[in-house]
């Protein structure tokens, strides 16, 4: 998910993996809202089809 929908290489990917199993959240990337929403959502449908608890949600930037 990581590397197809938000476009991270390994590297990347492998580090908000990590960051999210430790932490319990991470961000993964800056978008518009609409570009954001749409992402999540797939990404988060994409996860589930493939039998994975991912849940990507989005937030304002602080």
């Amino acid at each position: 998910m990581l590397k197809g929908e938000f476009r991270l290489t390994d590297d990347q990917a492998y580090r908000v993996m990590i960051t999210a199993h430790r932490r319990g959240t991470c961000v993964v990337a800056v978008f518009p809202r609409d570009v954001a929403e749409t992402k999540a959502t797939r990404a988060t449908d994409a996860g589930r089809a493939q039998g994975f608890p991912l849940l990507f949600t989005t937030e304002p930037e602080e």
